[in-house]
């Protein structure tokens, strides 16, 4: 079975929206999904599924996710190749000089239109770096 990556959006944040990891492991694995493990209290989730679209399977865990717990909570489902082209595309990293620890990489539910990218100019601090690949943006 193929492994995918879930990442949720806007959970145990501010103590928003708290779900713990043990039971949204659980859930997962109620899912169907197999090999589940999860990152801290991220809410970044690990798991092998059947082979279907990312899409297919973000739309099946949202509405887990409200039965479950009673709130809506976006979430984005990559595979492991698609956080390798990511990483291999990071211009970011092909400078050799960058802080490793101060890098950020933010995933999309599409694809950054490069003229949008001028909207968040002015919110970009003194000596930060942005740059976009498909759908993530990176900072330093």
């Amino acid at each position: 079975m193929p492994a995918y990556i879930a990442i949720y959006r806007g959970i145990n944040v501010s103590g928003q929206k708290i779900i713990k990891m043990e039971r949204l492991r659980a859930m997962f694995e109620g899912l169907g999904f197999d090999a589940v493990q999860t990152y801290i209290q991220s809410g970044n989730v690990i798991f092998s599924a059947k082979s279907a679209t990312t899409a297919s399977l973000a739309t099946k865990i949202e509405r887990k996710t409200v039965s479950e717990f009673g709130f809506e909570a976006a979430v984005l489902v990559r595979t492991p190749a698609e956080f390798q082209k990511i990483i291999q595309k990071n211009p970011l990293l092909k400078s050799g000089s960058i802080d490793l620890a101060r890098l950020y990489v933010t995933f999309l539910s599409e694809k950054v239109v490069q003229s949008d990218l001028k909207k968040v100019d002015p919110y970009i601090g003194q000596g930060e770096i942005v740059r976009c690949v498909d759908q993530a943006v990176m900072r330093i």
